[in-house]
């Protein structure tokens, strides 16, 4: 394409998700992809130096991990055809991108969008924004009846003229990009407070946009604490320190907090309603591939032995886990954690074992979020009580 190069384009992509628009055209296909919406001024030329193309697929393309490792991923709203990840990986290989074969294609989630307004990620999209937003007036970034800003602008490094205050929307965006790391590790981890996070994060990022740094950094205040209390809620708790050498007794219990009983049995909630929604999100691909066979009726009856999976995973962990966090007694608390931990080991079992796993972890109609979830939360768990 004369003023598009799709091989330039891949190159831009690292962690940020751009979006693609997959054309088929009369005498050839092209994949465009963009940092923003891919609008008419854009897909126009390139439709017609395919000869009278038309959009048959849009979404987002991004690189992401899986069991095969780091794999180029397009996602779309819709199941993801077979012929899409055909007709891809041959325009991949006539613009010479085979470093990004092979391809997988998935569904994108129900909270998942379809597109992405900047060069960033889900997360580092506050980071652009508000760089992209250029020097704030002092009088937007901290109002106040005087225009004297000196006294409520902390110091900072240089980044202006000494004689200049340090500018607001640097000094935010160096904050929100310190705490990037921590943040990426809580979402990857899917932390309790993963979506609590991605919220706050947002929120910073929009009204940083409108140079209210002020309530900006009150959100990234929330975003730290977030990060500390869901980093102590979801790690696996550290050994108590040796007691006094006067009450120092060999085999003495370990000392569990108590928000470890309360959280673990608010995450086991959590996770199995996660994995129930992508057990539904699965039978509804399925419905919707066979939408027009004359054999519906005979898939729809069969897509309930679905929820099977979760048949072994019943109360009987949280159970035992409340039973635990209320024992007044710390040796009959360490008997009913090793029962906890049984139990646990007993559900992973039979998760890993369900007739369903191979199928849940690899099936044709794209990719959802059912076996992690419990599989992260219970292992986690065990970890904790250990």
């Amino acid at each position: 394409m004369p003023d598009y190069d799709l091989k330039v384009a891949l190159k831009r992509i690292n962690e940020k998700p751009f979006n693609f628009v997959l054309i088929k055209g009369g005498t050839s296909d092209q994949v465009v992809v963009s940092p923003k919406p891919i609008g008419p001024k854009q897909l126009n030329p390139v439709m017609e130096e395919c000869g009278d193309g038309k959009r048959i697929a849009k979404g987002l393309c991004m690189w992401e991990q899986n069991a095969e490792g780091n794999q180029f991923t397009f996602a779309t709203k819709v199941p993801p055809s077979p012929t899409w990840e055909k007709m891809i990986t041959v325009v991949f290989r006539e613009s010479k991108c085979t470093t990004y074969l092979p391809i997988v294609m998935r569904q994108l989630a129900e909270d998942e969008s379809d597109e992405v307004s900047t060069e960033e990620g889900e997360i580092d999209s506050a980071v652009t924004a508000v760089e992209q937003a250029g020097p704030a007036p002092a009088s937007a970034a901290f109002p106040q009846t005087s225009p004297v800003v000196e006294v409520v602008v902390p110091p900072a490094p240089p980044v202006a003229p000494p004689s200049a205050a340090p500018d607001p929307l640097a000094l935010f965006t160096e904050r929100l990009k310190a705490l990037m790391p921590k943040i990426k590790e809580a979402i990857v981890a899917a932390s309790p407070a993963a979506q609590a996070i991605k919220v706050k994060v947002g929120e910073a990022g929009e009204v940083a946009k409108k140079k209210d740094f002020l309530s900006a950094n009150r959100a990234l205040d929330d975003v730290e604490g977030l990060l500390k209390n869901g980093a102590a809620a979801s790690a696996p708790t550290a050994k108590p320190e040796p007691k006094p050498a006067a009450t120092d007794v060999d085999e003495e219990p370990k000392e569990i907090p108590l928000s470890t009983y309360l959280m673990g049995r608010a995450n086991l909630r959590k996770a199995r309603e996660a994995v129930e929604q992508g057990l539904k999100d699965l039978q509804a691909a399925i419905l919707a591939k066979a939408a027009d066979e004359p054999f519906f009726s005979d898939v729809e009856a069969k897509s309930q032995k679905l929820f099977d999976y979760l048949v072994p995973i019943d109360d009987s962990v949280a159970t035992k886990l409340d039973a635990a966090g209320i024992s007044p007694d710390p040796e009959l608390q360490a008997g009913l954690n090793k029962q906890v931990r049984a139990l646990i080991q007993k559900q992973l079992s039979a998760l890993r074992g369900h007739a369903l796993a191979p199928f849940l972890e690899k099936n044709p109609f794209g990719s959802f979020m059912i076996r992690q979830p419990l599989e992260s939360t219970l292992t986690t768990l065990d970890q904790q009580l250990s």
